[in-house]
């Protein structure tokens, strides 16, 4: 088995009184984007994001995160390879010897189920679609496993996510798009992190980030 895969989760909250650190701290283009937003929260979860590349990947300028043909986030030195996510009250890091994705879901957002399902389900899936509609643990756990895989695959959401099947959800591997694809998921304050590659089986371990590790010189 491969060593673990570290996430590194930030409550961006947390950030909120800390704000004009954050923003002096963070890389020229991303403070950029981060004030862009005109939202609170999505102004923390950009900044967030920033941070957790400067503390753990030390991505001090812009030009140390650098986008593949595919528009996947890489960094110039090399490894290791990572994943970001932020969702409701998470920013999310994962880092690995090898590529992956990570996905990160709020558990409590609200979900129009009924136009997600139609445009999310593959033909194989389809006979889930009241279970997943009635039970957001599950609904969510397909959804972090179909777009953590984009995310390795670094297409995003550019290939429709009902063209391809991640069930059974609780085994750990399906077949999918032409090769097996594992997936590891954990439930942390609420929400869901999902994490896969096409190696495996994955393990994975969270670690919850302070302030102080984010804002430190």
């Amino acid at each position: 088995m491969e060593a673990p895969i570290e996430i590194r989760a930030f409550p961006v909250r947390l950030l909120k009184d800390a704000f004009p650190r954050a923003l002096e701290l963070a890389p020229p283009g991303r403070r950029k984007k981060a004030l862009r937003y005109v939202k609170e929260e999505d102004r923390l979860r950009s900044l967030s994001a920033a941070l957790l590349m400067r503390t753990f990947l030390g991505a001090e300028e812009d030009g140390d995160v650098l986008w593949d043909y595919q528009g996947r986030p890489e960094l110039k030195k090399g490894l290791p390879f990572f994943s970001l996510s932020h969702s409701g009250g998470y920013a999310a890091l994962s880092a690995a010897s090898f590529r992956h994705g990570l996905d990160v879901e709020d558990l409590s957002r609200p979900v129009k189920f009924e136009s997600l399902l139609n445009r999310a389900l593959s033909p194989e899936e389809s006979g889930q679609k009241d279970f997943l509609s009635q039970d957001a643990r599950a609904f969510f756990r397909l959804w972090t496993r179909k777009e953590s895989l984009l995310k390795a695959l670094g297409l995003g959401l550019r290939l429709d996510p009902a063209s391809f099947s991640v069930s059974p959800l609780f085994r750990e591997s399906v077949a999918a798009l032409g090769r097996e694809w594992f997936f590891h998921t954990i439930e942390f304050d609420g929400h869901l992190f999902t994490l896969a590659a096409d190696r495996g089986p994955l393990a994975a371990e969270l670690f919850p980030v302070s302030p102080k590790e984010l804002l430190e010189p």
